[in-house]
Protein backbone atom coordinates (compact mmCIF):
# COMPACT_ATOMS: atom_id res chain seq x y z
CA UNK A 1 0.00 0.00 0.00
CA UNK A 2 2.73 2.34 0.86
CA UNK A 3 3.92 1.89 -3.03
CA UNK A 4 0.63 2.87 -4.81
CA UNK A 5 0.47 5.66 -2.07
CA UNK A 6 3.30 7.17 -3.13
CA UNK A 7 2.54 7.05 -6.54
CA UNK A 8 -1.02 8.63 -6.10
CA UNK A 9 -1.95 9.51 -2.35
CA UNK A 10 -5.40 9.18 -3.70
CA UNK A 11 -5.67 5.95 -5.75
CA UNK A 12 -6.49 3.87 -2.43
CA UNK A 13 -9.26 5.43 -1.63
CA UNK A 14 -12.79 3.17 -1.65
CA UNK A 15 -16.39 4.38 -2.91
CA UNK A 16 -18.79 3.55 -0.43
CA UNK A 17 -22.46 3.28 -1.74
CA UNK A 18 -24.90 5.34 0.57
CA UNK A 19 -28.36 4.72 -0.73
CA UNK A 20 -27.22 4.51 -4.39
CA UNK A 21 -25.45 7.44 -3.85
CA UNK A 22 -21.62 6.69 -3.76
CA UNK A 23 -19.16 8.99 -1.73
CA UNK A 24 -15.04 8.62 -1.40
CA UNK A 25 -14.48 7.32 2.30
CA UNK A 26 -10.82 7.87 3.60
CA UNK A 27 -9.63 7.54 6.93
CA UNK A 28 -8.48 10.13 9.73
CA UNK A 29 -5.02 9.67 9.06
CA UNK A 30 -5.44 10.38 4.96
CA UNK A 31 -7.40 13.19 5.98
CA UNK A 32 -4.69 14.28 7.94
CA UNK A 33 -2.19 13.68 5.31
CA UNK A 34 -3.97 15.15 2.30
CA UNK A 35 -6.14 17.63 3.56
CA UNK A 36 -5.28 20.10 0.87
CA UNK A 37 -6.20 17.66 -2.07
CA UNK A 38 -9.61 16.45 -0.21
CA UNK A 39 -11.01 19.60 0.63
CA UNK A 40 -10.42 20.93 -3.10
CA UNK A 41 -12.23 18.20 -4.20
CA UNK A 42 -15.35 19.00 -1.76
CA UNK A 43 -15.08 22.71 -2.71
CA UNK A 44 -16.00 21.54 -6.22
CA UNK A 45 -18.78 19.39 -5.29
CA UNK A 46 -17.85 15.87 -3.67
CA UNK A 47 -18.60 14.40 -0.65
CA UNK A 48 -16.02 12.45 1.47
CA UNK A 49 -16.78 9.90 4.51
CA UNK A 50 -14.29 9.88 7.08
CA UNK A 51 -13.36 7.22 8.99
CA UNK A 52 -11.83 6.38 12.15
CA UNK A 53 -10.41 2.84 12.97
CA UNK A 54 -12.69 1.82 10.07
CA UNK A 55 -16.08 3.53 11.35
CA UNK A 56 -18.14 5.98 9.87
CA UNK A 57 -17.12 9.44 12.11
CA UNK A 58 -17.89 12.43 9.67
CA UNK A 59 -19.23 13.63 6.49
CA UNK A 60 -17.01 16.48 4.73
CA UNK A 61 -19.59 18.03 2.51
CA UNK A 62 -19.00 21.40 0.28
CA UNK A 63 -19.69 24.23 2.42
CA UNK A 64 -23.24 26.28 1.94
CA UNK A 65 -24.59 22.72 1.10
CA UNK A 66 -28.51 22.95 1.87
CA UNK A 67 -30.08 20.51 4.33
CA UNK A 68 -30.94 17.70 1.62
CA UNK A 69 -27.89 17.58 0.27
CA UNK A 70 -26.30 17.46 4.06
CA UNK A 71 -28.86 14.55 4.87
CA UNK A 72 -28.18 12.26 1.58
CA UNK A 73 -24.34 13.14 2.19
CA UNK A 74 -24.54 11.32 5.76
CA UNK A 75 -27.09 8.77 4.43
CA UNK A 76 -29.83 9.65 6.23
CA UNK A 77 -32.27 10.60 3.42
CA UNK A 78 -32.51 8.72 0.66
CA UNK A 79 -33.46 10.46 -2.99
CA UNK A 80 -36.36 10.10 -4.57
CA UNK A 81 -37.50 8.29 -7.35
CA UNK A 82 -39.21 11.81 -8.82
CA UNK A 83 -42.56 10.63 -9.04
CA UNK A 84 -45.09 11.88 -11.11
CA UNK A 85 -47.99 13.64 -9.50
CA UNK A 86 -49.98 13.88 -12.31
CA UNK A 87 -50.07 9.88 -12.85
CA UNK A 88 -51.75 9.29 -9.76
CA UNK A 89 -54.93 8.61 -9.35
CA UNK A 90 -58.10 11.20 -8.89
CA UNK A 91 -59.14 11.45 -4.94
CA UNK A 92 -61.36 8.72 -3.86
CA UNK A 93 -65.25 11.09 -3.22
CA UNK A 94 -66.87 9.68 -0.39
CA UNK A 95 -70.15 11.16 1.24
CA UNK A 96 -69.46 9.86 4.57
CA UNK A 97 -66.40 11.70 6.77
CA UNK A 98 -63.55 9.29 7.73
CA UNK A 99 -64.62 9.77 11.30
CA UNK A 100 -68.05 8.39 10.58
CA UNK A 101 -66.14 5.29 8.88
CA UNK A 102 -63.44 4.41 11.14
CA UNK A 103 -66.79 4.79 14.17
CA UNK A 104 -68.60 1.82 12.16
CA UNK A 105 -65.57 -0.30 11.70
CA UNK A 106 -64.71 -0.06 15.23
CA UNK A 107 -68.19 -1.18 16.76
Amino acid sequence: MLGRAAADPLSHYRATACYGWFMESVSQRELRNNSGELLRRVAEGESVLITNGGVPAAVMVPAGSDTRTRLVAAGRLRVGTGLILSALPDAVQIERSSEDLLDEDRG
